[in-house]
């Protein structure tokens, strides 16, 4: 196993750990994922990224690190690479012409088209998300708080179902995202992961027996998170220009998205999109709540053994306490 390959190492580390790590090359696929625009008082926010094998994988790595060690650039990253302050570029791209710019960014677009990858991602509009109530915010991103609902769970759930749907039987989807999150993020990712993995199986979904691991990885070390990172940055931005109204796409997304396997890997949760979520969580008034509460509390009393039917006293009486 090459020591440099982080690609190769996960593979490895991937249960079930009995397994060979060269026999999990051809029944495993992998999705890299990143989000963007998760910060405050931004318009949307989205995670996107690419999944395919671990040999494909393996293919990407080499090319995307040549590309970087070629320029000097330990890692790439969107919001680094795009922006300039008073008309210089920031960062490692400090100094560079137009032309070595426009020239950098094609050769990684290069490795990505000569790769068997595929994107998807999926957006939240934020005013749609602000229109929800805390009840239906808590309940579709699985939070334990309703101030922990958070609207990228949305769209990472998506994910994992369209990317999962693609795996052929005995082949599992792992899942890596970009570490670089509070461990109060991450938490809530773990929560929604186990989630989305508890109700397959409970509903005998097809992924059920697809979703593999969720692990949390460092971009700098996992090129394939830069690509992500890339995929995410692009989506976000014409997400946002979409709104304003300005519906050109530009090359560089149009070519991170040449290998899209169907339509429906692209989701955006707009407003019909989220009048068909709370048409499965209607809203009920606090007495239909509590009648709600007393009936389950009433239904495991009467399943103790020893007790009659209804809601009884602990002294036998037949008189609700």
């Amino acid at each position: 196993m090459s020591a440099s390959s982080w690609v190769l190492q996960r593979a490895a580390m991937t249960h079930p750990l009995t397994v060979p790590a060269d026999r999990k090359l051809f029944a495993m696929l992998v999705a890299y994922m990143d989000d963007s625009g998760t910060h405050d008082n931004s318009p949307n926010c989205v995670v996107a990224g690419y999944w395919g094998g671990v040999n494909e994988w393996r293919r990407f790595e080499r090319g995307w690190k040549a590309v970087l060690r070629r320029e000097g650039v330990s890692e790439f990253k969107a919001n680094e690479f795009w922006p300039r302050i008073k008309g210089e570029r920031v960062g490692p791209y400090r100094g560079w012409t137009d032309d070595k710019h426009r020239r950098f960014i094609a050769d990684l677009l290069r490795v990505i088209f000569n790769s068997k990858i595929y994107p998807f991602g999926s957006g939240v509009l934020a005013n749609q998300w602000d229109a929800q109530t805390l009840h239906v915010r808590q309940v579709i991103t699985v939070a334990d708080l309703p101030q922990k609902a958070k609207p990228m769970l949305v769209a990472f759930q998506r994910n994992i179902y369209r990317a999962a749907s693609y795996c052929y039987p005995g082949v599992r989807m792992n899942f890596v995202f970009d570490q670089s999150k509070t461990q109060h993020v991450q938490s809530g990712i773990l929560r929604c992961f186990a989630a989305v993995k508890l109700v397959a199986d409970d509903e005998k979904h097809p992924i059920s027996e697809r979703v593999g691991d969720l692990t949390f990885a460092d971009s700098s070390v996992a090129t394939p998170l830069q690509a992500a990172d890339l995929l995410a940055y692009e989506m976000h931005r014409y997400t946002k220009q979409k709104r304003q109204g300005l519906d050109a796409m530009r090359d560089v997304y149009k070519i991170a998205l040449l290998h899209m396997k169907d339509i429906e890997d692209f989701w955006l949760f707009d407003q019909p999109r989220f009048e068909r979520i709370k048409g499965l969580f209607p809203e009920e008034s606090n007495r239909e709540i509590e009648s709600r509460i007393d009936s389950v509390q009433c239904s495991d009393e009467s399943d103790i053994e020893g007790q009659s039917e209804g809601c009884e006293s602990g002294d036998g009486s037949g008189e609700a306490s």
